[in-house]
């Protein structure tokens, strides 16, 4: 799919979407990435690694707090 296309129909989902926090989450996310964008000058690899991690945010492939502490400390007892 072409930018043009996907930010059309990223626009046309976020015009049907009345929740506040949803909106207010989808604003802080394009501003902050804006703004990184603007602070640094990243590498093609690195944008890919941050877009990768978005996706899996996105995604739901994250851990909690609790358990990355406990991997931490299973690598640690290693």
């Amino acid at each position: 799919m072409t930018t043009a296309k996907l930010k059309t129909k990223v626009i046309a989902k976020i015009k049907t979407i009345e929740d506040t926090e949803l909106l207010e989450s989808i604003y802080n996310l394009i501003e902050t990435d804006m703004e990184l964008q603007v602070l640094m000058k990243l590498s093609k690899e690195q944008m890919t690694a941050i877009e990768e991690g978005k996706n899996d945010i996105r995604e739901g492939r994250t851990f909690s707090d609790e358990e990355v502490k406990n991997e931490i400390d299973k690598w640690l007892k290693e």
